[in-house]
């Protein structure tokens, strides 16, 4: 198989990644305050064990990046797909940490939540 012809499915599944990544970080952040406005607590802790996950995808996207420079020598439209998706997966990383530090505050206070989705201490 052509070098290019590898180097192009590299780069496709470097962007089903970054795209999963995002996917699954979308899914939590949806499925967090649905859980808290069922007061789903054992949901709302699952996801924070999910950050791990989160982090685990971060790191194979970084991976897939670090290959593709040092094999491949991208150069420009691409460099920049490889950049971009780099910095992207950074951004991702950190929207899946604000999802998992908001379920960790819930289940540490106790909270529920009243409708219109504001956390209320219980008690």
């Amino acid at each position: 198989m052509a070098t290019r012809l590898i180097f192009e499915q590299e780069l496709q599944e470097l962007r089903k990644s970054v795209a999963n990544m995002g996917y699954q970080v979308e899914s939590n952040y949806d499925r967090l305050f649905a859980a808290l406005r069922a007061s789903d607590f054992g949901t709302v802790e699952a996801l924070v064990k999910n950050d791990r996950d989160v982090n685990d995808m971060e790191r194979a996207v970084e991976a897939q990046c670090l290959h593709l420079i040092t094999k491949q020598q991208p150069i420009a439209r691409d460099l920049r797909v490889v950049s971009a998706s780099l910095k992207v997966v950074t951004d991702i990383e950190r929207i899946g940490d604000h999802v998992a530090d908001i379920a960790e505050l819930a289940l540490r206070g106790g909270g529920e939540c009243r409708p219109g989705g504001v956390l209320r201490p219980s008690g």
